[in-house]
């Protein structure tokens, strides 16, 4: 009965193991799109303000601040996903 026991609560283990891998696959595929697409978008804010103050456009200082807006929120999306592997990261956890 005990060996069964031990066996049972082996396997739960590695199933656990297992989930907690699958999970920090998860965790770092959410990461790196949400990354990209920052990427993307501040690449072409970065256009869109550059071709704004070329052509002399009334709204140029207004699209730099929404630039300057988006990479503020970047650093910071960086600041909390640092934080939050500080603060939850070892074994098993968000990387």
């Amino acid at each position: 009965m005990s060996i069964a026991l031990c066996l049972a609560m082996a396997q739960r283990a590695q199933a656990q193991g297992g989930t907690a891998a699958a999970l920090e696959g998860v965790q770092e595929t959410i990461i790196t799109i949400v990354q990209i697409l920052f990427s993307i978008i501040l690449v072409i804010g970065l256009i869109r303000v550059v071709m704004k103050f070329i052509n002399g456009a009334p709204d140029a200082l207004s699209s730099l601040g929404w630039l300057v807006g988006g990479v503020i929120l970047w650093f910071g999306f960086q600041f909390f996903k640092d934080d939050l592997v500080g603060t939850v990261g070892g074994e098993g956890g968000v990387r």
